[in-house]
C-alpha cells in the first residue's frame, strides 16, 4: 500500500512543483531568476524521487504501522515517515486466519476430513520480529486481482513468503502440522460441528498443544470452529 501511495504522491507533488515553476517563471521578468526557479524545481523533484524517505500508511482495519526504537516496538496509528534502508517500518497484520485440517480413519471405519480454523495475532512484536527474515514491509500478499490475502491454508507453500501475514501463517502452521500428527486419532471422533461441547473440547485440546509454543513466538491464537468435510 505504501508503494502505491508513494508513487501517486510523488506524481502529484511533481505536477504541483512544475505548475508552480511555470507560474513563477511568468511572474519573474529576469531570465536568470526564471532559470533559477526552474533549476530549484527540477532539483526538488529529483530529490523527492530519489529520497530514501517514504511514508508508510496503515491499512485501517487490516494492519497497523510499527517501527522499532532501541529494540522496542512503537505503534503509529496514522502511519509514519520511514527510511528505505536500515530499520524499516513494518505493516503488522491485525489478525490472520488459518484454515487447517486432517484426514483420519474413524472407528466405524470411515474416512473423515476434519477442518478447523484458528485466528492468530501478533501481541509481542519485539519477540515475533526478532528474526529479521520476518520483517516484511507489507502486511498482506496481493492476489491475482491485487486483493489482500486474509486467509491461509495448509495446502500452500509459504517458504518464499513476501508479507507479514504469510510469516505469521508459517509459524502457526508449523505447530498445526505437529498437532495433527499427534492427535489425528482423537480428531476423528469429532463428528458434529454444531455441538457446542464438541467445539469446546476441540478448542481446548488444540490450544493446550499450540498456544504455549506460539506465545513464545509472540503470537496469540484463538480457536474459531471446526467443520466436517
Amino acid at each position: 500500500m505504501s508503494g502505491l501511495l508513494w508513487f501517486f504522491g510523488s506524481v502529484s507533488a511533481t505536477i504541483i512543483l512544475i505548475t508552480l515553476g511555470q507560474w513563477w517563471s511568468h511572474r519573474l521578468r529576469s531570465e536568470k531568476a526564471a532559470v533559477a526557479v526552474w533549476s530549484f524545481t527540477a532539483a526538488t523533484i529529483m530529490a523527492a524521487w530519489l529520497s530514501p524517505l517514504y511514508y508508510e500508511f496503515p491499512n485501517y482495519g487490516q494492519s497497523h504501522v510499527v517501527s522499532f526504537e532501541d529494540g522496542a516496538a512503537v505503534e503509529h496509528p496514522f502511519g509514519a515517515f520511514c527510511w528505505e534502508f536500515g530499520d524499516r517500518c513494518i505493516n503488522v497484520p491485525n489478525r490472520v486466519l488459518i484454515n487447517a485440517g486432517v484426514t483420519s480413519l474413524t472407528s466405524n471405519p470411515k474416512v473423515r476430513r476434519i477442518g478447523y480454523v484458528v485466528k492468530a495475532e501478533i501481541v509481542w512484536p519485539e519477540r515475533f520480529y526478532a528474526a529479521e527474515s520476518r520483517r516484511k514491509t507489507a502486511a498482506w500478499t496481493s492476489g491475482g486481482h491485487e486483493e489482500s490475502r486474509h486467509e491461509y491454508t495448509m495446502q500452500e507453500d509459504y517458504r518464499p513468503s513476501n508479507s507479514g501475514s504469510a510469516e505469521v501463517a508459517k509459524v502457526v502452521l508449523n505447530e498445526l502440522f505437529k498437532f495433527n500428527s499427534a492427535h489425528s486419532t482423537e480428531l476423528a471422533e469429532f463428528d458434529n460441528p454444531l455441538d457446542v461441547r464438541q467445539n469446546n473440547r476441540f478448542g481446548q485440546m488444540l490450544l493446550r498443544a499450540i498456544a504455549p509454543p506460539l506465545a513464545q513466538e509472540g503470537l496469540r491464537v484463538t480457536f474459531e470452529r471446526f467443520t466436517i468435510e
